[in-house]
């Protein structure tokens, strides 16, 4: 008898245990030997803990009575499954003398492009056979790939592990703090439950081993960071890794790359639409024929009129790689075609949706200077007819926070925040003469105190602007939004700063007359009322005067945020995000008192060309906000030397 066995009486009987190749928590993998026909073969071992499962394990012996029939000299065979009597799985495979991508990469052998785009093509043909067979492998990843040596000398390919067991670890996959215990490096967003389809599908083969690709070509890991928190956040949010960082020799063809980022498209249709797709684009590219672009899905979601539609899941501020100098752009689907799923709750405490892709672009260059063009001085001539007598009007004082983090301590680090709130502090403080208290990488507690302090000190003559740049996210239970301080934990929303419960209610207590929040960050637009309608700009002519002064006579809660109830982008704007540039721009060249609803018009309009620019869809919003006892008023900027 051999000195090994599994304890699994079908096993035992037929199989000789020769070695345990490695253990998990789901299970083990065996080398075992055909006790008649002398085979070597592979059993994988799933643990007795889903007797009850029975829906799981119809699925697992549905999908492994398939595997037995695939035939393909890529495949490694499946000969033999069952569930016994104790509730444990088995899967007996063909196996393989061969080294896995995985082995080879960590010893240093990595293969050279040639070579790389030869497994890319037999893995994407092997693919192709059995997506056709309408079967979806599910745990493509470097260590399901192996090499082997045919006689003639060539790296032929065998794909293992066809993921069968995948029915049976499914309810398994999250522990009971929504844990991913799978491979989660290689795992597609709709596997980690974004999308509007939970469906797992042949897409998702694509983009694992698209993951697989960039890494053979660049030797680099697309995704920034080891943590789960990153990887999560990469998978779900963020574009991959620019190729002119992991690739900066230019090594890779620009057409291959493009072919590679199309396969890691967050949205499963905006994908290529099969593994023969890909291959042939792979193959034509390699060659020196740029691919196809990347099909834009239609909406998922018709927008009511006016501003975006109420969000179904949350996200939090998009961060884009770096800019190379001859950036391409790299549309996505919009937020309204993405959602999220119970996956990801990897990053939350008590139920709380997270990151969702959202609109992600590479920005391309626009020709246009990063810095915001000079301050232009007060403009000549005469007044305009609604100009006339402002001056004998008291606005009060004013006073600003201006809040920018990028260097969070485990959130992704933003790029634009810091230097998009230093640069509109400077500017509130020199062209409209506020007081300012500037905040960069500013923690819960010292935002926190900091807003409590200038609230407390003001007086109903007295006007607040609050400006946050940096992570926003959403609560998909109650659709309140949360500011994220440097120090955030995503496993613990202790840090958190809820804009209904804290921000909200801080500005509906202020004595002050007019407030505005100018929020960039995403789902932003949480702290409006929902509906509400944005103020009108007042009409020119002879009232102006008589409207302006009714409107300083009513209390004003405002918020102007980057992208209402949508994820927002953390550059495009050179060295600011698009919402930051349009507003310091519009701001900027400003020269007579306006109120902020007059603004706005030159900030949408400002905003629609860059999106336009750039494929994407970012629409800013302004609208009372919620709770905090908005009467109607409206927030007006006064420069320093204005025209009247």
């Amino acid at each position: 008898m051999s000195p090994l066995s599994l304890g699994i009486e079908e096993i035992d009987k037929k199989y000789e245990v020769l070695e345990k190749m490695g253990e998990g928590g789901m299970g083990a993998i065996y080398k075992v030997r055909h006790r008649l026909l002398e085979e070597v073969r592979v059993v994988k071992t799933i643990r007795a803990q889903l007797r009850e499962e029975q829906d799981h394990q119809a699925r697992f012996l549905r999908e492994a009575k398939v595997a037995t029939q695939l035939r393909h000299p890529g495949i490694a065979q499946t000969y033999d499954f069952g569930i016994d009597d104790e509730g444990s799985a088995y899967i007996v495979m063909e196996f393989i003398d061969g080294t896995d991508l995985a082995e080879l990469m960590a010893s240093g052998r990595r293969p050279d492009q040639a070579e790389a785009l030869d497994i890319a093509d037999q893995t994407l043909e092997i693919l192709a056979y059995l997506h056709g067979e309408r079967f979806v492998h599910r745990d493509i990843s470097p260590d399901n790939i192996m090499l082997v040596r045919s006689e003639d000398g060539r790296l032929r390919v065998k794909l293992i592990d066809l993921g069968i067991a995948k029915p049976l670890e499914a309810s398994q996959q999250f522990t009971r703090t929504g844990m991913f215990v799978g491979k989660l490096r290689y795992a597609s967003p709709e596997q980690l439950g974004s999308g509007e389809s939970k469906t797992v599908e042949a897409q998702s083969d694509l983009y694992a081993f698209g993951l697989v690709l960039y890494e053979l070509l660049t030797g680099r890991f697309p995704i920034q960071g080891d943590s789960e928190a990153a990887i999560l956040a990469g998978h779900l949010l963020h574009p991959p890794r620019s190729f002119d960082e992991t690739d900066p020799d230019a090594q890779v063809p620009e057409a291959v790359r493009t072919t590679v980022l199309r396969a890691l498209e967050k949205s499963p249709v905006s994908r290529w639409a099969s593994a023969q797709e890909f291959r042939q684009a792979l193959a034509a590219a390699a060659s020196g024929v740029r691919p196809a672009a990347a099909r834009r899905p239609a909406p998922a979601v018709t927008p009511p009129p006016g501003r975006s539609p109420r969000p179904t899941r949350a996200a939090g501020k998009t961060v884009l790689a770096g800019r190379p100098a001859a950036a391409r752009r790299w549309p996505r689907p919009s937020a309204r075609q993405l959602g999220i799923g119970a996956a990801a709750a990897l990053l939350v405490a008590a139920g709380l949706a997270v990151w969702q892709s959202g609109v992600l672009v590479r920005p391309e260059a626009d020709g246009r200077a990063d810095a915001v063009p000079p301050l232009p001085g007060p403009r000549g001539g005469p007044p305009p007819p609604e100009g006339a007598g402002l001056a004998e009007l008291d606005f009060g004082a004013y006073h600003a926070l201006v809040i920018g983090n990028n260097r969070y301590e485990k959130l992704p680090r933003l790029e634009s925040a810091v230097a998009d709130a230093e640069e509109m502090a400077s500017l509130l403080e020199r062209r409209y003469g506020f007081q300012v208290t500037l905040l960069t990488d500013a923690t819960r507690h010292q935002i926190i105190t900091a807003l409590t302090e200038i609230t407390e000190g003001l007086s109903a003559r007295d006007n607040l602007l609050l400006f946050y740049a940096g992570h926003g996210w959403l609560d998909e239970q109650n659709q309140s939004g949360y500011w994220q301080p440097i120090d955030a934990d995503p496993f613990n929303t202790a840090n958190w700063i809820s804009t209904r419960h804290e921000i909200s209610a801080v500005l509906g207590r202020t004595p002050a007359r007019q407030v505005l929040v100018v929020a960039d960050s995403c789902y932003a637009g949480s702290l409006a009322e929902i509906g509400a309608a944005a103020p009108e700009p007042i009409r020119p002519g002879p009232e102006h005067l008589a409207q302006v002064r009714e409107l300083l006579s009513r209390r004003a809660r405002l918020a102007l945020t980057s992208g209402g109830l949508s994820p927002v982008l953390d550059q495009g704007g050179g060295r600011h995000s698009i919402f930051s540039k349009a507003l310091l721009e519009v701001l900027g060249g400003n020269a007579r008192v306006a109120e902020v609803s007059r603004l706005f018009g030159e900030i949408e309009s400002r905003m629609s060309r860059a999106a336009a620019r750039y494929g994407i869809d970012q629409e800013p919003n302004l609208a009372p906000i919620a709770q905090a006892g908005d009467e109607g008023g409206e927030f007006f900027f006064v420069p320093a030397a204005p025209s009247a």
